[in-house]
């Protein structure tokens, strides 16, 4: 994020907003995310930014566990 707000303040406020909309959507239905070869682990992508995390359920939380720039083709 650092880097997007170094290049562009509002492209990094819209890329925020995106992630706590994906979050907010995470933590109402945590079961929509992919799963991954990692037992218990979800890979989501977050709309419209280019980015995905994966993440797993832990006592009824969310914990994000990788934070990542999807591949460009």
């Amino acid at each position: 994020m650092i880097r997007i707000q170094d290049e562009d303040a509002g492209a990094a406020q819209l890329v925020m907003a995106r992630v706590d909309r994906a979050i907010a959507a995470l933590t109402a239905q945590p079961g929509i995310g992919t799963l991954t070869a990692r037992p218990g682990v979800r890979r989501f992508a977050i709309p419209a930014t280019g980015h995905a995390i994966e993440y797993r359920l832990v006592s009824g939380e969310i914990r994000i566990l990788r934070w990542s720039r999807q591949r460009q083709r």
